[in-house]
């Protein structure tokens, strides 16, 4: 039987979702998935702000993200990758949301999302 109560997801979490929504529009999967995670007024802005701006700058974010890898040329998991590309969104274009806050954020998101693989290359790219 399917437990009938709405996943409660973290404004990240909802940008991450929505922008890996390849086949549809974006912002309207991130506002549904808002509406169904309960999202406060303020989060629901940023989750919006984060999964525009994600999609908005896609490839600058990769084209920053390569020469921070160890091996640029290694195939990460595409959720890895865009994980980081969202922990990298919030560090170089968000002027309210402290770096150290992003990166924290970003790595309590990949431990949810990626069962804690990863993380310590998605932390030490971010810093």
């Amino acid at each position: 039987m399917e437990d009938p109560t709405p996943q409660k997801l973290s404004p990240r979490a909802v940008a991450l979702r929505g922008t890996r929504d390849r086949d549809g529009n974006v912002m309207a999967h991130v506002d549904r998935l808002s509406g169904d995670s309960e999202l406060r007024s303020a989060d629901r802005g940023l989750a919006m702000e984060l999964a525009a701006g994600v999609v908005k700058r896609r490839s600058t974010l990769a084209a920053v993200l390569k020469p921070l890898l160890r091996r640029p040329k290694q195939r990460l998991p595409v959720i890895v990758s865009d994980i980081m590309k969202l922990g990298l969104y919030q560090v170089l274009f968000l002027d309210r949301v402290p770096a150290h806050a992003a990166v924290n954020e970003t790595v309590k998101l990949a431990h949810d999302v990626s069962q804690g693989r990863h993380v310590g290359l998605i932390n030490g790219v971010l810093r």
